[in-house]
């Protein structure tokens, strides 16, 4: 097998883990930046792991770019790539910066022992915990039917 075929790498956007050969290396100029930003979150859960303000607060993932001190190419997947560089380009639907940020870098030391000696079966009650809620708002036959997430945590 090809070793550079069988390499993963992370998308910036979403951090899906896909094959390196996949990802598309991306100029991180202000108009893409701005589509990877949520508004919406509070400032002390904001990403630590890169340098967020020369990166215009964009929220991605330090994995997928090529500095995360200096400005630099990020690298993205083929959905990503193809949302954030179309025509019309868009926030893409798994994005970090769409609800999916959860500032793991900024828990507080209890809670991430908490999270890192969870088990398998903890961490799937969790999961289904917040899979409802988010269920709730996306459903068509829901109250918020027709909102988006923006409109439904104001």
């Amino acid at each position: 097998m090809d070793s550079v075929r069988s390499t993963r790498g992370v998308c910036a956007s979403c951090v899906y883990n896909v094959p390196s050969w996949t990802l598309r290396p991306a100029v991180p100029d202000p108009a893409l930046l701005n589509l990877l930003v949520n508004l919406t979150s509070p400032a002390h859960t904001l990403p630590v792991s890169y340098n967020l303000a020369l990166y215009c607060n964009a929220i991605s993932s330090p994995k997928g770019m090529e500095s995360a001190m200096s400005l630099a190419p990020i690298l993205l997947c083929p959905h990503c790539c193809s949302t954030l560089l179309a025509q019309k380009p868009h926030q893409p639907k798994n994005s970090l910066a769409n609800f999916q940020y959860y500032g793991h870098k900024r828990l507080g030391e209890a809670t991430s022992k908490g999270f890192n000696g969870a088990s398998p079966f903890e961490l799937a009650l969790i999961l289904c915990t917040g899979t409802s809620m988010v269920t709730f708002h996306y459903n068509p036959q829901s109250s918020w039917a027709g909102y988006t997430p923006e409109e439904t945590h104001q």
